[in-house]
């Protein structure tokens, strides 16, 4: 089961990657809250990773379904 501590910063993360901020950038910006002093620089750089993976699956995803559409259209 996951903390309300765990939602909180993977939501920090999540909007980190959005504001396309670099790990070491996340990790400043998390311990600048004083909030989260005990985190763990592995755990943060980790979920960053998986969430621009994440991140760049869904934007080839959207890529693959606006090309499909369009070849669609083409061929009606």
């Amino acid at each position: 089961m996951t903390s309300i501590g765990d939602v909180e910063l993977r939501s920090i993360v999540t909007f980190c990657v959005a504001l396309e901020k670099s790990p070491t950038e996340t990790m400043k910006m998390i311990n600048s809250t004083g909030k989260y002093k005990k985190c763990s620089p592995v755990t943060v750089y980790r979920w960053h990773a998986r969430f621009i993976e994440e991140e760049n699956s869904r934007m080839i995803l959207d890529a693959v379904g606006s090309l499909l559409l369009h070849v669609q259209l083409r061929t009606r």
